[in-house]
Formats: structure tokens, sequence, C-alpha cells
């Protein structure tokens, strides 16, 4: 069995984080995968840092594994498709089949995604680019149909980032994910190393 001290550390904010990052994964991924496979990959991109709970670095892989499948359990946005295998719910996929992983997602973690994969921070109208890009998201009307007013969007895009609990704002127009879910790294030092490819943009209007 193991020691209590070898089961990595369970914080409301690390759980939050973990659950972010396994619902990424399986974003990723494109289709449903188990816990230990969610775990490498985690591993493998250096996403999550895993702690015993006195604070020191787990190594203690079926610990780990089970904190994994805690996360998948208690994630709304995660549903289970058989025993031990997991997937991104169709509730955050707008609408489309849990399995089709590359549907579009809800615009919050579109805009976590994209600010997760360009590793800074980025001002409202390259986000919104970005989305856009990878047709990460599906931007409708109140009647339901696809918008294709690049105002309004770009609009969303701003009131969906202030509103989000894991974006935090560096300055007017400028969004980076907040410093909680970043294991020790700081919105302030994502804004100091992207100064310099920021500088030219211009400020959200």
């Amino acid at each position: 069995m193991m020691r209590d001290n070898a089961r990595p550390t369970k914080t409301p904010k690390r759980k939050s984080r973990l659950r972010d990052i396994v619902h990424r994964v399986l974003q990723d991924a494109g289709r449903s995968l188990r816990p230990k496979e969610i775990l490498r990959r985690i591993q493998a991109k250096k996403l999550f840092v895993f702690k015993k709970r006195d604070g020191s670095v787990s190594t203690d892989d079926e610990a780990m594994r089970a904190t994994v499948s805690g996360a998948c359990r208690h994630s709304p946005c995660i549903v289970r498709t058989a025993y031990g295998i997991y997937a991104v719910a169709k509730e955050s996929l707008n609408g489309s089949n849990a399995q089709d992983v590359k549907a579009p997602s809800p615009l919050r973690d579109a805009i976590y995604r994209v600010l997760q994969d360009a590793g800074g921070s980025l001002r409202t109208q390259d986000i919104f680019a970005r989305i856009k890009a990878k047709k990460l998201h599906v931007f409708r009307r109140r009647d339901g149909s696809v918008s294709t007013d690049i105002k309004k969007m770009r609009a969303s895009v701003t009131v969906t980032c202030s509103k989000c609990p894991r974006v935090v704002r560096i300055e007017r127009g400028l969004y980076a994910i907040s410093k909680e879910y970043l294991n020790g790294s700081t919105a302030d030092k994502l804004s100091e190393e992207d100064s310099n490819d920021n500088s030219n943009s211009s400020i959200e209007s």
C-alpha cells in the first residue's frame, strides 16, 4: 500500500488545474484515453508537477495515475465511455459527439488552449485570430446562426477573457493564463517575456 506521504497533494486549486490539463490532453488526443495514457502525455509535455503531501515532487506512478483518474471522474467536462476510459463530454463540444474531440470547444476552453499553446500573453485580437485559424469555436448569433461579424466576435473574446477565472488581464486588451494554473509561473513573468512581441500590437478598443 502507498504511504500517505506518497500520495500527490490535492489542494482545490491544484485539483482544478489538473482537471483543465486532463481536458486539454483529451482534446489534443482526439479520442478517448485511459488514465495511464493521459498521465504519460502530461508527463511527456511537462504540463503538471505531481507533488507529495509534504510538497516534494512525486515519483509514484500508481499515486499519480490515481490522481489523474480522480480528476477524470470529478471533471464536468469529461465522461467515462467505458471502465477506465475517458473522453471529453459532449456538452463541452458545442453539442457534438464526445468522441469527436476535434470539434469546436466552448469559448473559454478555446481561449485557455490558445494561451497555453502560445506560452505567453496575447492580445484579444491575436487570441481571436488563432481561434478562427484553428477552428476551435463557432461564434453564433442569438438566433443560433453562425456569426460573421468580426467586431462582435472579437468583443465576445474580450468579455470571455475578462470573466474567465483561468485568465488574467496583464494590461488593457492583453491577457495570459492566471498564475494559479501555471505550476509556479506568474502572469507577470509571461508579460515580461512577451513584451517585445506585443509592443507593436494595437490596444484593444
